[in-house]
């Protein structure tokens, strides 16, 4: 309701806080609180606060209506809350995603959602594992950050929903928020800023994933083409009769800086990557001499 009618109930509050005979400002204040270009805050500082054509009591007396309305507006919305939480559906789940009974879990560690007129409960937990998952998402050393859905809906949980989620985790519970969930929150949930800022930080993650997960055809092609072009493998070839899986462990660390030193854009950082690059290279070709073969080349001398 509030949606719909969003700009009829900001004028109904302005008319009832403004005394009668001071109504012939309402379409002043209209303009200042209800405009559709910026929102009521910045409406506010740059009309009201930061405008020096108003003296400073019509300042004070715009900013009081201000304070007003919101107080009223907020009191509205925390009773149209109240309302449709109590009309609300409580959606049948008994047990988290990995199957415990919410009856043996601590009450902080639950969370209640209200989603689309339903009650969802979820472990804090499950909440931060679904949040983590989404942000890190990606396909081909290719990162697709995304908000979290709610699982059982598969509907995107709205920016209230996840500052809820965070403060109540935060404040509420033991659990460490991960890194890249405090991230996100540091970027107000705007997934376009948090993918710009983040780039360098999903990039490694995206790389870490399509090694740690590609087939083992793609893997030997991966591997050798890395041996192929750089120099450090020159002489250098894989017997793949040898190689066991600690092996292939190993290689896989080995592949993953060297696509990182060579893709990733912060300089730092590729000195960084490439310097790792070259110890682990060295230190495999030292441990693994019986599983490489070396190319020699032999020079033929004739003496008369």
């Amino acid at each position: 309701m509030i949606t719909k009618y969003k700009l009829n109930i900001n004028v109904f509050l302005l008319k009832k806080i403004i005394h009668n005979e001071q109504r012939n400002m309402i379409h002043f204040e209209e303009q200042y609180f209800t405009g559709k270009k910026l929102n009521k805050y910045e409406n506010l500082k740059q009309m009201v606060l930061d405008n020096d054509f108003l003296l400073k009591t019509q300042k004070e007396y715009l900013f009081n209506i201000f304070n007003k309305y919101q107080r009223c507006f907020f009191s509205l919305k925390k009773l149209i809350f109240k309302y449709k939480w109590n009309k609300a559906k409580q959606f049948n789940i008994t047990h988290d995603l990995v199957g415990n009974d919410y009856k043996n879990i601590n009450k902080k560690h639950l969370i209640t959602i209200l989603q689309n007129n339903t009650k969802y409960t979820f472990r804090a937990s499950d909440l931060l594992n679904i949040w983590k998952i989404s942000l890190l998402n990606c396909d081909n050393m290719k990162s697709y950050p995304k908000k979290p859905k709610n699982p059982y809906s598969n509907i995107t949980f709205k920016n209230y929903i996840l500052y809820n989620i965070y403060f109540h985790i935060k404040f509420n519970t033991i659990l460490k928020i991960p890194d890249i969930i405090k991230k996100h929150f540091k970027y107000s949930f705007i997934i376009k800023l948090f993918e710009y800022m983040e780039f360098n930080t999903l990039f490694n993650n995206s790389v870490h994933e399509y090694v740690k997960n590609m087939s083992n055809e793609l893997l030997f092609f991966e591997i050798k083409h890395m041996f192929s072009k750089h120099p450090i493998f020159k002489k250098s070839i894989l017997n793949l009769t040898k190689i066991d899986l600690n092996v292939v462990n190993e290689l896989k660390k080995i592949l993953r800086y060297y696509i990182l030193y060579n893709h990733i854009i912060h300089p730092v950082k590729k000195d960084y990557y490439k310097e790792q690059f070259l110890i682990r290279s060295k230190i495999y070709i030292k441990k693994n001499k019986n599983t490489l073969r070396k190319y020699v080349k032999v020079i033929k001398k004739f003496y008369n």
